[in-house]
């Protein structure tokens, strides 16, 4: 009897052993971190508003629930590299612009962060709305050119 419980016991150690690493599983949801699928949610909503003062304020919205953070990145005109303006902490849905730079056209990237992942980035085209007239004259001598157009820009 003592050997049958010692032999039970001796076979209950050597699988409790063998079994002590739990299951393999592979982690590939796109909302865990630790996958290599993971993609970080991007924010939402290209609201703007243009104050008196020129300032721009940006607002979003995030459905992100593990995100570090938010850059804010502007760029003037075209084919120009973006120009890293702030980070804002988690939870953050608003950004003041204060630096009444602006070229045409305008943009505002905003992306979220969690480690060194992004997500991808919600961009926010500022319109200046259309120009309504234009009007290019040269002086005399060729080597100078004024221009004058207007539009509905007001700051």
């Amino acid at each position: 009897m003592i050997f049958r419980i010692s032999l039970l016991s001796l076979f209950i150690g050597i699988l409790s052993i063998g079994c002590s690493t739990g299951p393999d599983f592979e982690r590939n949801s796109s909302s865990d971190p630790e996958s290599e699928n993971f993609e970080l949610k991007m924010p939402k909503g290209e609201n703007y508003e243009i104050k008196n003062d020129s300032s721009v304020v940006l607002t979003w919205t995030s459905d992100e629930v593990i995100e570090e953070g938010f850059r804010i990145f502007k760029v003037l005109g075209n084919n120009t590299e973006p120009i890293f303006l702030t980070q804002l902490p988690e939870n953050s849905t608003s950004f003041i612009d204060t630096t009444k730079i602006f070229a045409f056209p305008t943009k505002y990237y905003i992306v979220s962060y969690f480690e060194n992942i992004h997500s991808d980035t919600l961009i926010v085209d500022l319109d200046f709305g259309a120009v309504s007239s234009f009007n290019a004259q040269f002086n005399s001598s060729y080597n100078k050119i004024e221009l004058n157009w207007s539009g509905n820009v007001q700051f």
